[in-house]
């Protein structure tokens, strides 16, 4: 995995700062690490190796953040850079990508998104880009502003997520809580 985003990250930075060097990429003083997860969304629940998963249909309006320090400190700390890539051909309808103008720190009303959230409908329509899930594809977003996935409506939809962070989150210390 730390191969792919590797990859990942050396043909596709959009930013400057980013020195193709011999060093590795996560090298540079910015970055100080990763984390990665997966996705499934569908609108059918899934069999594999004979056993049930219950995919995700839809994935509400959110920013990837560090949440540890959120909960404890009340402080918003997002990662550097958020990539999602479709890793898997796929026939599927619905499951686009839209990303708002509306950063988190701009403070939305919480009623506001869980009425968008629960209408499937855009924040603000004018100020939403949708991005149709397609394999191969590659986006690459600030993680601070508001952005989800709306509903599968035929197929599945794999997703490959990435956050870089030029900070040391807590993560670790998360997981150490659950051991």
């Amino acid at each position: 995995n730390e191969l792919l985003i590797e990859y990942i990250m050396k043909h596709n930075n959009p930013l400057e700062y980013y020195a193709s060097t011999n060093e590795g990429f996560f090298m540079h003083n910015k970055f100080k690490g990763f984390e990665y997860w997966t996705h499934i969304h569908s609108n059918d629940k899934i069999t594999h190796n004979k056993t049930e998963i219950i995919p995700r249909k839809n994935l509400g309006w959110h920013t990837n953040k560090d949440d540890i320090t959120y909960e404890r400190y009340g402080k918003l700390i997002h990662p550097l850079l958020s990539v999602i890539y479709w890793p898997i051909p796929m026939e599927v309808e619905g499951g686009y990508l839209e990303i708002s103008s509306i950063r988190e720190l701009d403070s939305p009303e919480e009623s506001d998104l869980e009425t968008c959230n629960q209408c499937n409908q855009e924040i603000y329509t004018d100020n939403v880009q949708r991005i149709q899930p397609k394999y191969n594809r590659i986006v690459i977003f600030d993680p601070s502003y508001y952005h989800r996935v709306l509903d599968v409506e035929k197929g599945i939809r794999y997703t490959f997520v990435i956050d870089i962070w030029s900070k040391e989150n807590l993560i670790k210390e998360k997981s150490n809580e659950h051991l």
